[in-house]
């Protein structure tokens, strides 16, 4: 069994704009915004473009050394152009394929954090200099959450609203040809499925083989990022919320055996960032934050400012003002944001 998030680390680092962090202490709640208007242009489809086709290349020989056994399969191959010429279509092609399909069927919510790891060069209470050069001469606020209590929570979400899929882990990266680095355990199983359908794809032509590793493939998909990225150690919650193709099946089947509706699914909102408008889905608050129906923060870092130690005073007011527990610590890293 992989490792738990809350068995890797021990805090989880959000970062945020003052916007940000006051809707977050004031809802309890955080924003799961759409994949595809993040800030990484590979977002969901990089896995695609940079790994799948490397993922796809033994089960394309496999497949075609075991197609050359017979006169037919070898006919078949000659016709594209022999052996190589065929594997590397294969690759291409099934590549596309299976981007194309999990784009247009798959719509997963993300929520960012940086771990640990991210921050083991420094102290817990700078923060990543790199993230705030993001904010700008706005500055910017990490809230530092119990990983293990924000796992809870996920957890308590997933069984309170209907997803099709969702998941908290960390981010895997792609990193260039001979350097090393260990996948985590789940990225591993999931990539032996998804060979294992294409092999069996490719000798049989039955769709049916993927019906086990659409949420495989997905999961592959939107926790995968280049290796540009690779200094956040980025963990994610990935919540995909049920299409409404799919729950209006189920509903009418549950009308019709008499039974009471499901749990309900988690409404889609809108945000409008410079004059586009992003989706986003609102993740806790409420019961599925526990007893004290508060989000699990040990502390807010307020980022490199000017004005830094009055940013702290407010915050400190804030979470007076909302019930908030956490300490107030003000980065060290001598960054004016100019």
């Amino acid at each position: 069994m992989p490792k738990r998030i809350s068995e890797a680390y021990k805090e989880l680092y959000h970062y945020t704009t003052s916007v940000g962090l006051e809707g977050i202490l004031r809802t309890q709640q955080l924003w799961a915004t759409h994949i595809g208007y993040m800030n990484d242009a590979e977002e969901h489809v990089g896995f695609f473009i940079r790994r799948m086709p490397r993922l796809l290349e033994k089960p394309a020989k496999e497949a075609v050394a075991e197609l050359l056994q017979t006169q037919r399969g070898r006919s078949a191959i000659e016709s594209v152009g022999g052996q190589e010429k065929a594997i590397e279509d294969l690759r291409r092609n099934l590549s596309e394929s299976a981007r194309e399909t999990t784009v247009k069927m798959n719509e997963p919510y993300v929520v960012s954090f940086c771990s640990e790891v991210g921050h083991a060069h420094i102290t817990p209470n700078d923060g990543l200099l790199s993230q705030w050069r993001g904010y700008g001469v706005d500055g910017g606020y990490a809230i530092v959450f119990a990983a293990d209590k924000i796992e809870q929570m996920w957890l308590a979400e997933g069984k309170a609203f209907q997803y099709q899929f969702g998941s908290i882990g960390d981010v895997d990266y792609d990193y260039p040809d001979g350097v090393e680095k260990p996948a985590h355990e789940e990225r591993v199983t999931w990539e032996a499925a998804v060979q294992e359908a294409f092999r069996k794809f490719i000798l049989t032509q039955d769709p049916t083989v993927f019906d086990n590793v659409h949420e495989p493939m997905s999961s592959l998909a939107s926790r995968y990022k280049h290796h540009g990225f690779s200094e956040e150690a980025e963990v994610r919650i990935v919540a995909m919320p049920v299409a409404d193709e799919v729950y209006e099946i189920e509903e009418k089947l549950r009308t019709q055996r008499g039974l009471g509706p499901s749990v309900p699914r988690k409404p889609v909102e809108f945000v409008q960032r410079r004059g586009l408008l992003v989706p986003y889905i609102e993740l806790f608050g409420g019961a599925i934050n526990g007893p004290e129906g508060k989000l699990p923060i040990v502390r807010i870092i307020v980022g490199p400012h000017p004005d830094r130690e009055k940013r702290a005073a407010s915050v400190r007011s804030m979470l007076k003002q909302y019930g908030c527990s956490g300490d107030v610590v003000v980065s060290d890293i001598p960054y004016l944001g100019r």
